[in-house]
């Protein structure tokens, strides 16, 4: 540092001793030793740089080579796996009984990666084997195995919510229909269990659906219509659900073809207005997702092209009966289409009592002045508490605006006999339709007149 400071100093004085110049030889002579001394002696920094160096792209070195050795070892073992199986799969036909039963065993032990080369084999993709009927038995029973198998603990995973990239068969739809919360997966779990066929609904398409629909119907849901509702929930959701696709399928087709014929859809009728069926809905974990189903199922009724009626009148009680409150619209399009039948329109409009509220008063309110006749009935007996007078035998008569009249009046939660109907006309908490009339046209007369004058006041 001395030497610098020296030969880069222009003071005369220094230059005149000839301090200058020998210093700046002695710049150059240290400079030089200095450069050179890392080849002549052996610096710890130098040699520990050089050290750190070579270790480092050792390491780098080791590392790509051990990726690469483990990767050709991975290679090696996934091609010594493939034709293990492969040596199992031709196994399944061997001479000897014990050797085919123990290439099976194998087989399912080994699981999952023996799906595919049993498809290939069953598939005839695989050059190397020429299956026989004993090979493809074996191998279609273990195809099923180990794909339920793969599909329980997938399910399971699924469940527990440790699994969300597993792609289920129907989920997407599903999810679209009734949610994905928890209830909503368990649901979906259940159904899945109980038959996975009819989740590839959305692959499968229309025509094929439609054949496995009906096989279900006929099989699984009409089998056990009597037994556990437990039991019938699975089956009976799986079919709903496949058949609410229709909207999928076929929009356009919706008012004349039915994803169910109306055979089959009489069938999941009964079943779903069955009494255990009902209450054991009413109190299961997944009522709400259930009900979305029926809606679903509900929406895909050819109702334009119902001039029987049939199809109306299935809805009309399973909305009633599940209390579909969101199905009111469709109730009140029905009570006011005069195209079907009057006994159909009736059953509308109670159910309407049933499921509406208040809201739906306005809309009500056209259906007064229509005087189509439902039908003329004897007022059935009704014995009141500490009264045994009754008017049984009394002729009624019963219209459309009579019904409308006592729906509203329930809807706004007032009494019918204070509007002069028959008490016979309210009973167990169910507007009876053929005693919602009057015996006469005064009385008739009466009961509208004070619904104006109420209507008025409000």
């Amino acid at each position: 540092m001395f030497a610098i400071l020296i030969s880069n100093n222009d003071d005369p004085f220094l230059d005149f001793f000839g301090f200058k110049r020998l210093m700046q030889k002695t710049l150059s002579i240290t400079t030089f030793l200095f450069l050179l001394m890392p080849c002549m002696v052996p610096s710890k920094y130098n040699v520990l740089g050089q050290h750190v160096w070579i270790q480092a792209s050792t390491n780098t070195n080791t590392n790509n080579t051990v990726d690469h050795q483990s990767a050709q070892a991975d290679d090696r073992q996934s091609a010594k796996l493939v034709q293990e199986i492969k040596d199992l799969i031709a196994g399944l036909g061997a001479d000897d009984h014990q050797a085919r039963s123990q290439s099976e065993a194998a087989l399912l032990k080994i699981g999952e990666p023996a799906i595919a080369p049993l498809q290939a084999v069953l598939n005839f993709e695989d050059p190397e084997i020429v299956p026989d009927n004993e090979i493809r038995l074996r191998a279609t029973r273990l195809l099923i195995l180990i794909q339920s198998e793969v599909r329980e603990r997938n399910l399971t995973e699924f469940l527990d919510g440790k699994r969300d990239d597993i792609d289920f068969d129907g989920w997407n739809e599903f999810q679209e229909l009734v949610g994905n919360q928890s209830t909503a997966r368990r649901l979906f779990v259940k159904l899945h269990r109980s038959r996975a066929s009819l989740f590839e609904a959305p692959k499968l398409g229309k025509s094929k659906t439609e054949n496995l629909l009906h096989k279900t119907i006929s099989g699984r849901i009409r089998l056990s219509s009597s037994g556990n509702a437990e039991s019938l929930i699975g089956n009976l959701g799986t079919v709903l659900f496949a058949a609410s696709l229709k909207t999928k399928w076929a929009p356009d087709q919706l008012a004349s073809a039915p994803a169910v014929p109306i055979s089959d859809t009489k069938k999941i009728h009964k079943v779903l207005v069955k009494p255990h069926m009902v209450s054991t809905l009413k109190t299961h974990y997944a009522k709400a997702e259930f009900k979305d189903l029926i809606s679903a199922w509900l929406q895909t009724f050819p109702f334009q092209s119902d001039e029987s009626g049939k199809y109306a009148a299935i809805a009309i009680e399973v909305i009633e009966v599940y209390q579909l409150g969101e199905k009111s619209e469709l109730l009140l399009r029905f009570a006011n289409q005069k195209e079907l039948p009057t006994h159909v329109r009736s059953l509308a409009i109670r159910a309407l009592s049933q499921t509406a509220d208040a809201k739906l008063t306005p809309k009500l309110l056209p259906l007064l002045g229509e005087q189509t006749v439902i039908g003329n009935y004897l007022l059935g007996r009704y014995v009141t508490k500490g009264d045994t007078n009754t008017d049984a035998n009394l002729l009624i008569d019963v219209q459309i605006r009579d019904l409308a009249l006592a729906t509203l009046i329930i809807l706004n939660e007032s009494s019918l006999e204070d509007f002069g109907f028959f008490p016979q006309a309210f009973q167990e908490n169910k507007l009876v339709i053929n005693q919602a009339g009057f015996a006469t046209r005064e009385q008739r007369n009466e009961a509208f007149a004070k619904w104006k004058k109420r209507k008025a006041s409000n």
